[in-house]
């Protein structure tokens, strides 16, 4: 942000105040009094314009830390192998090692299941109820034209 500077408040404050039918030049003390203003009023703007931008830098600087300390919880361990090196390794390993043959094995034996011993009689169920069927659907009378 640009400095500004009491004298030039103070001239386009006259200028303004001249094109409004305001002249200072009758009243010396009055334009001394305002030029005093004028000049306390620019360091105030200068100050303010100072402190925000200290105050943007130091937000500017802790944002940083909060996403380093962010990336540093939520980044994988350097010494953790992604999958594009672990793909890398398994190529480097099958290009040294020779092709082995393919030995057929022989199928595992099937188990025989033990017969197990007659269970006694049950009782008989109950002869289940036929089930009744459902009546048909009744058509919706149909309304007449009027």
């Amino acid at each position: 942000m640009k400095k500004i500077k009491g004298d030039d408040l103070f001239g386009q404050l006259n200028a303004f105040l001249k094109g409004q039918g305001i002249d200072f030049s009758q009243s010396k003390s009055l334009a001394s009094k305002i030029k005093k203003s004028c000049q306390s009023l620019s360091r105030s703007i200068n100050k303010a314009g100072e402190a925000l931008h200290h105050a943007k830098e130091k937000v500017e600087d802790k944002l940083s830390e909060v996403r380093d300390s962010i990336h540093q919880k939520t980044a994988p361990p350097k010494n953790q192998n992604t999958p594009k090196k672990q793909n890398m390794k398994a190529k480097k390993k099958a290009a040294k090692k020779p092709a082995k043959k393919a030995v057929k094995k022989a199928a595992p034996k099937k188990k025989v299941a033990k017969k197990a011993a007659p269970k006694k009689a049950a009782k008989k169920a109950a002869p289940k109820k036929a089930a009744k069927k459902a009546a048909p659907k009744k058509k919706a009378a149909k309304k007449g034209k009027r």
